[in-house]
């Protein structure tokens, strides 16, 4: 299991705890970006998210990659989202 990125984030009166993981098995990798949970400050009532989705599978002659994202669009190895680049991928 590789842990990328782990933030906290408060809006909307909600604490989060946000991180981006991936967990490999053989050659199947699954990705998950931007998964959270959050909570009211005042009360305990749980919400959850998640951003982003990758599965990549890679063996000796074959490679399949999927990537489902949330609010954003890839192009050529980019994320952009409402036009900016986030980050390369």
């Amino acid at each position: 299991m590789q842990l990328n990125r782990v933030g906290v984030r408060y809006s909307d009166q909600n604490l989060w705890l946000l991180f981006d993981a991936a967990l490999s098995i053989g050659a199947l990798r699954i990705g998950l970006e931007g998964l959270g949970v959050g909570s009211p400050l005042t009360r305990m009532e749980p919400h959850f998210t998640l951003h982003g989705l990758e599965v990549d599978y890679q063996s000796e002659g074959l490679e399949v990659g999927a990537s489902l994202l949330r609010g954003g669009v890839f192009v050529y190895g980019s994320r952009y989202r409402r036009g900016e680049r986030v980050r390369g991928v």
